[in-house]
């Protein structure tokens, strides 16, 4: 089938919050509503949509919708089926040990799920069910939001969609409609991208106001950012990136991850519409802008507005009044359009959202304590205190005033109660300063991570190429095979043992222009002790169809960074960050040293979008004439292998 499908698409969306058998979630159905509402605003009548929602969503009723509503899909056209919803494992049937070295199967959890003799679909049902669509020459794709695994467990400020693991089978449970059938498949002909490893759980917390799936909110906000042209691959790194800041241990998979397949095309085959950028119009009453809540479209404060540019027309000036769903009104700020001109507009000026942090809120904390980190808070731009009990806020970051081991500490956690940075020592005013500043370094250095630009047309014009160092090798080489990403969306190298000791992997860096336009790339490292630097590419144009290497062509040691030991298992990962633009963009603007370093002489941090032309400070000063550029994000992780 071609990588850009233009046909119908079949979606069957299932979101399944209350069940017979299993405990209730409270996300699900919200995921079907916003995943319905992005494919309707990219698709339009292309889509032919339907939903299982709650009781709708039985055991029978899956497989009979995936059968006759998406079964129906063509040459060209492609099959959607998302779940939100409980995972879990099942114990195989005897004649299926073969397929399960584990002796269990990971399984979706239906609504009438462990309700009698029902059992849960698994995922060998759902995969040759999914591959007899592909057989039609369709283009079939699956996106899992629940987990694959057996705890049950609870978090603080998340529900995790587990189901406990069905270990013995009942000799009277009922067995899938094509039971040998169903085992006998071990194609990839479908590509499914999932909320987390098989042995990890997936969370659902508050997102914008209201319980969401963390991997269907963070798959969605990279689906429009990285725009119609993304891959499964680079939407899996995006989703990656954005959950990393709620849950360390949720890592979303893609599969197959092998490198040339279906991971490599664009997301549902491409038949998303392409955004040429936005454009201001007029209907009669006001003017439009074709961005809305779909799109990603920041929302205006009073004190704080989204201004838009008109693209190389210096001084005139858009503000966004109202957000909708998939438009937004805009007034001219001194001057008068033409009725008649539509004008192609760029964002100029967006309010970067502070991070969100609750303090305190337990009976373990000190309220004297909690009080003084509040106060710090506020002088802070990058950060803003929330009550816990606020069902609006789904905070990035949790601030405990608490004893350990007889010591007060101020303990700085994320969602999933992992520590974002080490424990302050003390209640005291320096204290609660101190941890209110390594917030907010932390808050700078997420903001430099997700910068994003959703509706740019460069997006995919520059690729980043990590390219192994064969032995002798002392230049990079302009056209060797780079190295391919893991199904979590990840570069791994890996250190070797030497007579020496162990020895760090070592790389080239290219960038490669694929457009017809010369274009501005700087590469960024951001680090796992939250640095951010440029020394690999500090900026520079890329010739039109060219190929640059960073580091000047030399061979590029990676190691694991100060303060970890060098011994088996030992990891990190680095995240690089390609910013191209069709401008000189400042790459010192954009570095940070790493947590609890003081900054280089001269160098002051500015909010991320300061230096990319997007205006941050609280006046109407807009850049003439307006640029355009796009990110990408690539993981790296460097392990010390198990001996």
């Amino acid at each position: 089938m071609s990588a850009h499908a233009t046909g119908r698409v079949r979606a069957l969306l299932i979101g399944i919050d209350r069940y017979l058998g299993a405990p209730r979630l409270m996300g699900c159905v919200n995921d079907v509503e916003h995943v319905s509402a992005f494919l309707n605003q990219r698709l339009g009548s292309r889509l032919d949509e339907r939903r299982l929602i709650n009781g709708e969503a039985t055991k029978d009723a899956i497989v009979e919708a995936i059968r006759s509503h998406l079964g129906q899909v063509g040459r060209g056209e492609v099959a959607l089926l998302w779940f939100s919803g409980h995972g879990s494992e099942q114990a195989v049937a005897p004649e299926q040990w073969h397929l399960e070295p584990t002796g269990m199967s990971q399984s979706l959890v239906c609504h009438d799920s462990r309700d009698g003799d029902v059992l849960d679909l698994t995922d060998k049902e759902l995969s040759v069910l999914l591959d007899g669509l592909a057989d039609r020459d369709g283009h079939v794709v699956v996106v899992l939001d629940c987990c694959h695994s057996g705890s049950g467990t609870r978090e603080s400020q998340a529900t995790i969609r587990s189901a406990p693991a069905v270990t013995t089978l009942s000799s009277s449970a009922r067995r899938p409609p094509e039971p040998r059938a169903l085992t006998a498949s071990s194609s990839t002909s479908h590509v499914a991208l999932s909320a987390c490893r098989s042995d990890q759980l997936a969370a659902e917390q508050v997102i914008d106001g209201e319980f969401r799936g963390v991997f269907t909110a963070a798959l969605l906000e990279a689906m429009r950012h990285l725009g119609a042209d993304a891959t499964y691959r680079e939407l899996l790194v995006g989703a990656r990136s954005r959950i990393e800041g709620i849950r360390r241990a949720q890592t979303p998979v893609l599969f197959p991850a092998h490198r040339d397949g279906p991971a490599d095309q664009a997301f549902l085959g491409g038949s998303l519409v392409k955004s040429s950028g936005m454009t201001a119009r007029w209907i009669g009453d006001g003017w439009l802008v074709d961005a809305g809540h779909c799109h990603g479209m920041p929302v205006p404060a009073l004190e704080e507005p989204v201004l838009l540019a008109v693209a190389g027309r210096a001084g005139l000036v858009l503000r966004v009044v109202e957000v909708r769903a998939g438009e937004s009104a805009v007034e001219p700020l001194g001057w008068e359009p033409d009725p008649a001109e539509q004008y192609p507009v760029v964002l100029s000026r967006t309010p970067l959202p502070a991070a969100q942090v609750v303090v305190g809120g337990t009976v373990e904390d000190d309220p004297a304590a909690c009080a003084r980190v509040v106060e710090a808070i506020r002088t802070s731009a990058y950060l803003t205190a929330a009550r816990q009990e606020d069902p609006k806020i789904g905070p990035r970051m949790r601030v405990a005033a608490v004893r350990r081991e007889g010591r007060k500490v101020l303990r700085v956690l994320r969602s999933d109660d992992t520590p974002v940075v080490p424990d302050v020592e003390g209640h005291s005013d320096r204290s609660a300063r101190l941890v209110v500043a390594q917030m907010a370094h932390v808050a700078r250095w997420t903001q430099i991570k997700e910068l994003a630009n959703p509706w740019s047309a460069l997006t995919g014009a520059v690729h980043l190429e990590i390219v192994a160092a064969r032995p002798g090798v002392v230049s990079a080489p302009r056209e060797e095979p780079p190295l391919s990403v893991n199904d979590d969306g990840a570069i791994s190298l890996t250190y070797r043992r030497t007579a020496d000791g162990w020895a760090p992997p070592e790389v080239f860096v290219r960038l490669r222009n694929t457009s017809p336009r010369r274009l501005w790339c700087v590469l960024l490292n951001l680090t796992d002790r939250y640095r951010s630097h440029a020394m690999l590419f500090p900026g520079g144009f890329v010739a039109p169809m060219g190929v640059a290497a960073a580091a000047e062509g030399h061979r590029i040691p990676v190691v694991l960074p100060p303060g970890h030991a060098i011994k088996p298992g030992a990891a990190s990962t680095d995240w690089c960050k390609l910013i191209v633009s069709d401008r000189e963009v400042n790459s010192a603007a954009l570095e940070l040293p790493a947590l609890g370093e003081r900054i280089a002489r001269g160098l002051r941090p500015q909010t991320a979008t300061a230096s990319l032309g997007w205006n941050s400070v609280r006046d109407m000063t807009v850049p003439d004439p307006a640029g355009d550029w796009t990110t990408f994000l690539l993981p790296v992780v460097t392990r010390v292998p198990q001996e």
